[in-house]
């Protein structure tokens, strides 16, 4: 973690300071989503850290994994300097058959908090997703919608939750 003190990230004292910054720190807020079953598995972690890599070097910086307090995948840093938190999907369907069902979907949740993270560190925020066809990154604040989904495939009710809707046509391929 020595590297999140590095960039003010992280504060021992203050726990963490862009979580108290953007008032998500709270113990009963931390249980709630802390404490869901984790459906990411180690498959999943591999192929997020090849699409990581794949960025990085495109972007000449360097992925650091998050830990799940901070709701997003990763840092990219710049030398000692974060430069972006990302968050990374990894898709069995094409941007087309996504838009076919009306986007690409990230959960309004997570969308908050990574543009709240950008917000507080002054950086960006940027949604990478590994489709069928390649791999297409956006950075910005619009959306194209509302809606409401997610998987309905695990007796999870909490996986169906609000969604933000990104269009095809705001992506661009890496």
């Amino acid at each position: 973690m020595a590297h999140l003190h590095a960039w003010g990230i992280c504060d021992d004292a203050k726990d963490t300071l862009v979580h108290d910054c953007i008032g998500i720190c709270s113990d009963t807020y931390r249980d709630l989503c802390m404490n869901r079953p984790l459906y990411e598995t180690n498959k999943d972690r591999i192929a997020e850290a090849r699409v990581a890599k794949r960025v990085a070097d495109k972007w000449l910086c360097k992925p650091v994994k998050l830990r799940p307090t901070y709701f997003v995948d990763y840092a990219l840093l710049q030398g000692d300097v974060c430069k972006a938190f990302m968050e990374i999907k990894c898709r069995s369907y094409s941007m087309k058959q996504m838009d076919d069902m009306g986007g690409f979907m990230l959960s309004l949740d997570k969308w908050c908090k990574g543009n709240e993270l950008a917000k507080a560190g002054g950086t960006g925020f940027v949604i990478v997703v590994d489709a069928v066809g390649g791999i297409y990154w956006y950075s910005g604040t619009e959306h194209d919608g509302l809606s409401f989904g997610g998987r309905t495939d695990r007796d999870d009710p909490q996986d169906v939750e609000p969604v933000v809707l990104l269009k095809a046509a705001r992506f661009k391929k890496l």
